[in-house]
């Protein structure tokens, strides 16, 4: 069921927009935390049914904390209720990363991540990174 203005569009609203920086937030303080169990939860409901919560924690890195420092929605596409997000952190090695990585220390870094609305509400998708 789709919700918006046209039958086939859900359009942005400042209370989704709202919304949707909750949920990034949310779901990087889990990263930061080590809750994979949390962080698997924010992910689509269709990707949960078929991916195990046991599988998804085996994705994550212990080398690297990552400091959130910022939220941008970059695009919206209505059609398809997916919001592009720029999530800026400031990453920082950790004691198991290798020498040369500690050394450099924390380092500005951007994530784009997409976010699908539905069932009312804000899941993650994916996420890539852009070269700098």
């Amino acid at each position: 069921m789709l919700i918006g203005g046209c039958s086939d569009t859900v359009e942005m609203t400042q209370d989704r927009e709202d919304r949707l920086h909750e949920r990034v937030t949310a779901r990087w303080a889990a990263i930061n935390l080590a809750q994979y169990d949390e962080v698997w939860a924010y992910s689509t409901p269709n990707f949960r049914g078929v991916f195990p919560k046991h599988l998804y924690q085996q994705k994550f890195s212990q080398l690297v904390n990552n400091e959130l420092t910022g939220i941008e929605v970059t695009s919206y596409d209505s059609r398809a209720a997916v919001a592009s997000v720029a999530v800026r952190v400031m990453a920082e090695p950790t004691k198991f990363a290798s020498p040369f990585a500690q050394a450099a220390g924390a380092l500005p870094d951007t994530i784009y991540e997409s976010w699908l609305f539905v069932e009312g509400d804000w899941w993650y998708i994916d996420r890539t990174r852009k070269a700098r």
